[in-house]
């Protein structure tokens, strides 16, 4: 038995001495109450009726050629089932991938004896297909190594490749994603501020970043204080307020921000520990005037 929107197929094997079949369904087991009954020269029927919701029983008796007619077969059974839609689990509507990742696409699972096919496409017609793959499982792995934005769909098929449901069509972009580099300070530099009045945080550009959000920490007995914390369009942050500062243990983040069908979307945040030290450590001035003072 196989079934797609538009009907049940029954099947039995074919006999060389059976010239005609007789196919019955009923709603019980002990077929009571006959719904369908089709007499046709081939081995299965097509039940184009609209079934309720429930369990059916099915049989078949055949005609030889001399006319006699065969008992009745074994019943079978079917059960009708609302269909499902076919839900696409991941990747995430415009997901972003990195160059030459490896991208599981999943769907949810259906009632039902299907075989899948994913299409992707670089177009939402999918006119011209990337990739086109036709399997059992619920889950399938493609490696991309161009970058743009793709569509991916797809379609649930009964055992005669009939079309059971087709989901609706989720994107996602690859492109080749370079985290924000650092240039100064560097992870675990030591920063001489003993003859600056500022210290200017530099990070390498990035094209594809619109916005750049800074973090500065003072890191003191195991917790981390907020310095300073600024977003920038800028591949720098000068921070000058020194009365802040002190030797030790600080760190700074950076993340950058992506815009992704007018939003935009954070990256890796960047973090950076390093040191503050003072070179130059000018003495207090010392008291000469006498511990003893003599007034006439």
């Amino acid at each position: 038995m196989n079934s797609d929107k538009s009907g049940v197929v029954l099947q039995v094997k074919d006999s060389p001495e059976i010239v005609k079949y007789t196919f019955q369904v009923s709603d019980s087991k002990g077929f009571v109450r006959i719904i369908h009954e089709e007499t046709t020269n081939t081995n299965q029927i097509k039940l184009k009726d609209k079934f309720e919701k429930g369990d059916y029983y099915w049989r078949v008796s055949g005609i030889t050629r001399d006319g006699k007619k065969t008992a009745y077969s074994d019943a079978g059974k079917f059960t009708i089932q609302e269909l499902q839609e076919m839900e696409l689990i991941s990747p995430n509507d415009r997901h972003i991938a990195e160059l030459d990742s490896t991208i599981s696409f999943q769907w949810k699972k259906l009632p039902c004896k299907c075989k899948f096919v994913l299409d992707i496409s670089d177009t939402p017609d999918f006119a011209q297909k990337k990739y086109s793959t036709t399997t059992n499982s619920y889950v399938q792995s493609h490696k991309f190594t161009s970058e743009g934005k793709y569509f991916w769909r797809v379609t649930a098929l009964a055992e005669d490749d009939s079309v059971v449901v087709k989901s609706q069509t989720k994107s996602f972009v690859i492109e080749t994603i370079k985290d924000v580099e650092p240039i100064y300070p560097a992870s675990n530099n030591r920063v001489d501020m003993s003859f600056s009045d500022s210290i200017t945080f530099k990070w390498e550009k990035n094209p594809k970043v619109e916005q750049f959000e800074f973090e500065f920490f003072h890191e003191i007995q195991g917790q981390r204080e907020l310095v300073a914390r600024n977003k920038t369009k800028a591949n720098s942050y000068t921070f000058r307020d020194l009365t802040k500062l002190d030797e030790g243990k600080f760190y700074w983040t950076l993340r950058g921000y992506f815009s992704r069908d007018g939003k935009l979307q954070p990256g890796k945040k960047l973090e950076v520990p390093f040191r503050i030290f003072l070179s130059d450590k000018k003495e207090p001035p010392k008291i000469e005037t006498p511990k003893k003072m003599y007034v006439e």
